[in-house]
């Protein structure tokens, strides 16, 4: 019983401390856009939110390289950039060893070589206010539709069986889009 309450305790200690016990966010939620920070510092809200789907990997800046593995293999997949939008974005606040500098000359560098936006969040703004939990030490990978809803969610470095999963959402939501746009043509 006293083991009960302490975790009960600790738990609600950890809400408190905005680091949650658990992850919020899930699949089929509505998300918002959220201002944050571009590769030069300069307050940037996430490109084509509303229009497009988008591929997000949000990255601790000390595990930057955790799913290039995936952004990889949706480079070569070759959705249309008209129905589809990569983007990255470094979570700045877990690696505080790194200054934010050279975190984002290298996000530009990674800009050019994935040809897609990259942006920064120097305090948990897009954490918080998606409800991320926990993303020290990941790269967190989440398909949003154009309408805002959460389509995929995974915390970590993905394992091949994912990256499957996240190139079959992507290519039923371009195709979802192409056949809006034909009946509206």
């Amino acid at each position: 019983m006293k083991c009960g309450k302490l975790i009960l305790i600790i738990n609600f200690f950890f809400i408190l401390a905005g680091q949650g016990a658990l992850y919020s966010l899930s699949t089929g939620d509505i998300v918002l856009n959220v201002k944050i920070r571009d590769t030069h510092d300069n307050p940037a809200y996430l490109p084509d939110f509303g229009k497009k789907v988008l591929i997000i990997f949000y990255n601790d800046a000390d595990v930057a390289d955790q799913n290039d593995h995936t952004a990889r293999a949706l480079q070569r997949s070759r959705f249309p950039r008209k129905y589809y939008r990569p983007l990255g974005i470094g979570n700045l606040k877990d690696a505080p060893w790194k200054p934010d500098t050279i975190i984002r000359l290298i996000a530009r560098r990674k800009e050019r070589k994935y040809q897609t936006t990259i942006l920064t969040d120097p305090s948990y703004i897009l954490r918080n206010a998606w409800g991320l939990g926990d993303c020290n030490d990941k790269s967190v990978c989440i398909i949003i539709s154009d309408t805002g809803k959460i389509l995929y969610l995974y915390h970590g470095k993905m394992p091949d069986r994912e990256i499957t999963r996240v190139l079959k959402i992507v290519e039923e939501e371009v195709a979802r889009l192409k056949d809006i746009q034909r009946r509206n043509d």
